[in-house]
């Protein structure tokens, strides 16, 4: 076999796998979306990507399929008042995101959770 047959026969093994992946994801995901996803990120001092960071949760929540409800929450651990302008800033006005501090995450019914086997 010439070296572009070989590449053509990967790509074409590489597309099978993703088409079957894709048919898997439609057939086994479920009809009834229940609950709240609660994104949390604990941010503290000084970040530089807290725009980056801030906007890939909100690409992974935008993402997650199977919940009625999902909400961003960013706690406050401390961090200086350029990062909480910025937080600020970006989480205005977007629906299902709030800024909060250490003491009153601590002391949250939605975020508590019990672990079973």
């Amino acid at each position: 076999m010439a070296a572009g047959q070989v590449i053509i026969v990967l790509l074409a093994v590489v597309g099978l796998c993703s088409l079957m992946q894709w048919l898997m994801h439609i057939l086994y995901r479920t009809g009834g979306k229940k609950g709240t996803l609660v994104l949390v990120l604990h941010l503290s001092g000084h970040q530089e990507d807290v725009e980056y960071e801030l906007r890939c949760a909100r690409d992974n929540l935008r993402e997650a399929e199977g919940f009625a409800q999902k909400e961003l929450l960013v706690v406050d651990e401390g961090m200086d008042s350029d990062t909480k302008r910025l937080c600020t800033l970006f989480l205005h006005g977007k629906p299902g995101t709030s800024i909060c501090s250490g003491e009153v995450f601590a002391n949250m019914e939605k975020v508590r959770y019990t672990e079973t086997e």
